[in-house]
């Protein structure tokens, strides 16, 4: 049910689409699992690319991963809340959603490549 028209570039409602709330916890669990697969790269001698995440690491692994997968849920509240709006007029939010998740799963799978590399070393 629509609760609220707002314009041309969406509207809330109080029931989502399933594939929603599955991208949104996909976006979670694959947020987790960076987190986890970069802590265990790093132990075997990677480096942190990103600086701000470094710093966290630098500075605690505990609040690193927990800044990480807060701000990731919050994210995925977010997208659940604006899902059936469009940016700019045009960008479904729903397909943002998927493209993260694409990306995401992209970089689990780059992870696990490298985990798999440093430790056949």
């Amino acid at each position: 049910m629509e609760r609220y028209l707002y314009g041309r570039v969406g509207y809330f409602t109080d029931i989502y689409q399933r594939e929603v709330g599955l991208l949104s916890v996909l976006l979670v669990l694959l947020s987790c699992a960076d987190a986890f697969l970069t802590l265990q790269v790093l132990q075997l001698g990677a480096i942190e690319m990103n600086p701000l995440m470094d710093g966290l690491i630098q500075h605690s692994s505990q609040n690193f991963v927990g800044l990480k997968v807060a701000l990731t849920a919050l994210s995925a509240l977010l997208f659940v809340r604006y899902s059936n709006f469009r940016i700019i007029g045009r960008i479904k939010v729903i397909n943002i959603m998927r493209a993260i998740c694409v990306s995401y799963g992209v970089l689990v799978v780059y992870e696990l490549f490298l985990l798999n590399a440093l430790l056949s070393h």
